[in-house]
């Protein structure tokens, strides 16, 4: 019967502790604010990415090939000059 009380009373003391452990919750990290871009650096990428437009443009060849191009070369160079404008335009 000794048993029983104490275990009743071992139960009772650490029922409440596991629960009250268990309603713990971690902090939550607060969300990154996003910075909008300025309206310089977006007409400064759109510009970039219609340069790039009219270079890739420039790489089709309408009407009789005169000189065979490297499969690809002009739409390589096209895409690189638009990244590198639009590093420029990033930086401070």
């Amino acid at each position: 019967m000794r048993k029983i009380v104490g275990l009743s009373l071992l139960l009772a003391t650490v029922g409440p502790l596991s629960a009250l452990a268990q309603t713990q919750t971690a902090p939550v990290a607060p969300l990154p604010t996003l910075q909008l871009p300025s309206s310089t650096v977006t007409s400064c990428q759109v510009n970039c990415d219609t340069t790039a437009m009219n270079c890739q443009n420039s790489c089709v060849q309408v009407g009789p090939v005169t000189q065979p191009a490297v499969p690809g070369a002009c739409n390589v160079a096209c895409g690189s000059q638009q990244l590198v404008c639009k590093q420029r335009c990033n930086s401070p």
